[in-house]
């Protein structure tokens, strides 16, 4: 089935697939398969001997500028020799096709499917490729030129809502000191370095292993491009570092140290690409910040009721006791 929204649109099978593949021109099915999606449905499809993924965007999730924007992205990025997924154009000439379902437009893109699994029970050596991987991906996105880029400019979390989410927290007063402490810390060191002015280009803003394809301890695959943004590159990494331990808690029930993996991170990231003085030396502040970022999220979600991120919460936490 194809559902947005909670509402089945239509019933995939070799008949409608192959009526939009005639977008493309590019032949029919001989097998089929949905596969999982976050946001929105793929659907793996073999036609010609040849893998390919059909993704169903939802209506009216992102704006078309942005789809538009990330699509163009991943081909800059695998012109580069980076391993993302080419996204084919159809008969038209177009990165996107339109299909009427169910009184509904639905943007459809067809890319080739890319091989490998992601991984999270990742060594020292795959932390470092992924890092390395990283400063690649910078480096390839500050020459991509798109009409969009307008749309995504970022600025790092603000300090004074995170005050105000977690300065005065009933029933917690304990994290509220510890926030107020690390506070006059992040404060300190984000006016004396003016993390305004770091140096900023297109990230990838959702990199970490569950966004990456392996093949053996080979790296196959990068995808998720829907959060790029103009942002300070440092960030990237710092987001990398925090998947990556909540992630390692939550597939290995063990703690990968945070201040092996800053080391781990950088070694990588450094192959590649160069980053300031001042970039390095925020890099810890950047990193406890995030997992503030999480500690906020994770509080409001456990207040709606959504208690699964309460591990989140004792995750990020955790993280945030350690000496960085």
């Amino acid at each position: 089935m194809v559902w947005f929204q909670d509402r089945i649109l239509a019933k995939i099978d070799q008949n409608f697939l192959n009526e939009i593949l005639a977008e493309w021109g590019v032949g029919k099915v001989s097998f089929f398969k949905p596969v999982s999606g976050w946001q929105n449905l793929g659907v793996f499809v073999k036609v010609k001997k040849k893998n390919l993924l059909l993704r169903f965007f939802r209506p009216r999730r992102w704006a078309k500028e942005k789809i538009y924007l990330e699509l163009e992205l991943a081909n800059h990025l695998r012109k580069k020799g980076l391993p993302a997924a080419q996204v084919y154009k159809t008969k038209e000439n177009e990165i996107l096709a339109f299909k009427r379902i169910a009184r509904t437009t639905v943007p459809i893109s067809l890319m080739d499917f890319l091989p490998g699994d992601p991984k999270y029970g990742f060594s020292d050596k795959e932390i470092f490729a992924a890092a390395s991987l990283l400063g690649r991906v910078h480096l390839a996105l500050k020459d991509f030129s798109s009409s969009h880029k307008s749309i995504i400019w970022y600025s790092l979390p603000r300090l004074a809502v995170l005050k105000k989410e977690l300065g005065k927290v009933e029933r917690m007063q304990d994290l509220a000191r510890f926030f107020k402490k690390d506070y006059d810390l992040l404060f300190d060191s984000f006016t004396k370095y003016k993390t305004e002015l770091l140096p900023k280009t297109l990230i990838h803003g959702d990199f970490h292993f569950a966004n990456l394809l392996f093949t053996n301890s080979h790296i196959s695959g990068v995808f998720d491009f829907d959060q790029v943004r103009f942002a300070p590159k440092i960030w990237d990494l710092a987001i990398f570092l925090g998947n990556s331990k909540i992630q390692f808690w939550e597939h290995q029930g063990r703690d990968f140290p945070v201040k092996k993996l800053q080391k781990l991170i950088l070694a990588g990231y450094l192959k590649e690409e160069k980053l300031t003085k001042e970039e390095i030396f925020l890099f810890p502040f950047l990193v406890r910040l995030f997992f503030w970022q999480r500690v906020a999220w994770a509080k409001k979600e456990i207040e709606r009721g959504n208690l699964w991120t309460r591990q989140v919460f004792d995750w990020s936490l955790s993280a945030l006791k350690e000496k960085f």
